[in-house]
């Protein structure tokens, strides 16, 4: 037995019995990291982002804020309240589901606007580092034709810049890779701006997936 195999073979057990759930390509919008009042993603977009990026579909859905905040409530509720149970096996259920439902409709949904409007600041304010970031490696202006980058990394880059509509990103000189994924790294554990670590981290974990 190989070493690769011996490990493959340790990975699994009784609580990873190595069987995975495959969803139906035609069925998969019906996902709830996909259905469109939970996400801004949809399964096109993941698909095509899952083909340029590597990374699993699952981890490519945006969730929409309201959605982020019921998780958030769930999870508040599951850890700092005490749920009562009662002598029926579904009571304990419809406590919680109940309790969720009173915090959301009577806290969180009279609050929407103003969650919403906070993740929308957010957000622009991740593209903004993101694009700062990017600055010092997309270079020179519009182009009429996609100059084609050779490297991973360089075509990457090319289409979180906006590609060929807005700037090109020119093929790096040996060796510029590892300095730019080092650079993000460092910036990713730095102190100082938790946004700003959060966007050198994942531009860290596209460019390196």
């Amino acid at each position: 037995m190989t070493d690769a195999a011996a490990v493959s073979l340790a990975e699994f057990g009784p609580w990873n019995p190595g069987i995975e759930s495959q969803v139906p390509e035609h069925l998969r919008h019906l996902c709830t990291i996909f259905r469109p009042e939970n996400t801004f993603t949809s399964v096109a977009k993941a698909r095509e982002l899952c083909d340029l990026t590597g990374l699993e579909l699952s981890e490519l859905a945006a969730f929409r804020p309201r959605r982020l905040a019921l998780h958030e409530l769930l999870i508040r509720v599951t850890a700092d309240f005490s749920v009562p149970d009662g002598p029926r096996i579904e009571d304990l259920g419809i406590n919680f589901r109940r309790i969720v439902s009173r915090v959301l409709s009577k806290y969180i949904d009279p609050e929407m606007k103003a969650i919403d409007s906070a993740a929308d600041a957010t957000r622009r304010r991740l593209s903004a580092t993101i694009e700062s970031e990017l600055a010092a490696l997309v270079a020179g202006p519009a182009v009429a034709a996609d100059p084609a980058p050779k490297s991973s990394v360089a075509r990457l880059l090319a289409r979180f810049a906006g590609g060929s509509v807005r700037t090109a990103v020119a093929e790096p000189p040996p060796g510029s890779e590892p300095r730019w994924i080092s650079e993000w790294e460092a910036k990713a554990h730095a102190t100082g701006d938790d946004l700003h670590r959060a966007a050198c981290s994942a531009l860290v974990r596209v460019v390196t997936r």
